[in-house]
């Protein structure tokens, strides 16, 4: 009939090119995607049958060039595959992985490994192929172990291919996946380590020594850990993970003694009001720092003033990041009688010409210093 318009027929799919084995496609990116369609594909007499039935099979094959854990997925297909892994020939293949929607596996170097992906309901359909190569952290291993030049030092590596070696320690936490740092501090210092924007919770130990002979320093969780470096001592600092891996981010930050850490190098007040902002993260407690002030002390400074005349002088430290225990002492070293304390602040009536010594320590709640704010008035 003259006019009568009639559709062409739809094209209907083609046989995919890595149908069989020997046309596997490569997989030659660490980020590999395919989509095809298996509905006009046809599993071979030898397709391997140990994971599940070889309907509409296609093929890919990769090459390890290093060794690497290699995750394959069939999220975005119109159906659900399954997928084998194999090494060997056409024939006589060695099942290496199998699951249903993608199988993970770890490649060895210079291995080829064949992957089948196949319909188990039969049909086949669009098939969406990805694959992603996780390769090894260069700092994987102890004798590989990153080196911090400066601080602060930041460094991000993916660990999801990270292994751990034979004589790894575990006295810290259970490993299967570490890498590792190593810090050699020109002067003495508090080094606190963190990987808390990282995506899984990894266990931080620190180390001295050699490979094989190592002398644990610290030990602590993904919150933070941190230890008293000594000037030219190497620490190794071992990054764990009892399970998976993922984007760790590693930072390490370096505080240095405040210059009044000791009673004899006290600060000395001249004039008032008086205002000071230290980092007391790296100060230390002498063995005659007085017990009568905040019991353990592990962060101590020190202030001095001499008033030329009678005044009520008033110590704070509400401004700083951390709780703070101030006490106020008379006498010299060894010989101090504290004369008034308290939680952030203490007031003491003083008399003209007598020294009084400000003791700042942490309070037992706070416990790692950090930013102290003295203001004196």
């Amino acid at each position: 009939m003259a006019g009568l318009w009639v559709p062409a027929a739809a094209a209907s799919p083609s046989k995919p090119a890595n149908d069989d084995f020997r046309n596997a496609t490569p997989i030659t990116t660490p980020r590999f995607t395919d989509s095809i369609n298996t509905s006009k594909a046809k599993a071979a007499k030898d397709d391997p049958t140990d994971c599940g039935p070889t309907s509409n099979s296609v093929w890919y094959v990769l090459t390890a060039q290093t060794p690497m854990l290699v995750a394959t997925g069939t999220l975005g297909s119109s159906y659900f595959p399954n997928v084998a892994v194999y090494t060997g020939t056409q024939g006589q293949l060695t099942q290496v992985a199998c699951d249903a929607g993608g199988a993970s596996f770890q490649a060895i170097a210079g291995e080829t490994y064949h992957v089948m992906v196949t319909s188990p309901l039969g049909g086949g359909g669009t098939l969406s192929f990805n694959v992603i190569a996780h390769v090894p952290s260069p700092n994987d291993d102890f004798d590989n172990a990153t080196a911090i030049t400066e601080l602060p030092f930041t460094d991000t590596v993916d660990t999801d291919a990270a292994s751990a070696a034979p004589d790894d320690p575990t006295n810290c936490a259970g490993t299967v996946r570490s890498v590792w740092y190593a810090l050699t501090p020109s002067t003495d210092a508090t080094i606190v380590v963190s990987t808390l924007a990282s995506d899984y919770a990894a266990d931080i130990a620190v180390y001295t020594g050699q490979r094989g002979a190592l002398t644990p320093v610290a030990c602590g969780g993904n919150q933070g850990v941190s230890f008293a470096a000594t000037e030219g001592t190497t620490y190794l600092i071992q990054v764990v993970s009892g399970d998976g891996g993922g984007d760790l981010v590693f930072n390490a930050v370096g505080h240095l003694p405040a210059p009044n850490d000791d009673f004899d190098e006290a600060t000395i007040i001249t004039s008032l009001p008086f205002s000071d902002t230290l980092d007391s993260a790296a100060a230390t407690v002498a063995p005659d720092d007085p017990a009568d002030c905040a019991g353990t002390n592990v962060h101590t400074v020190w202030y001095t003033f001499t008033p030329t005349a009678d005044a009520t002088l008033t110590a704070d430290t509400s401004q700083s990041s951390y709780q703070a225990i101030v006490c106020i002492y008379t006498g010299s070293r060894g010989a101090l009688s504290k004369v008034a304390d308290g939680l952030q602040q203490a007031t003491v009536q003083a008399t003209a010409g007598v020294s009084y010594h400000f003791m700042v320590a942490d309070s037992p709640f706070a416990g790692e210093g950090g930013t102290l704010v003295f203001q004196l008035q």
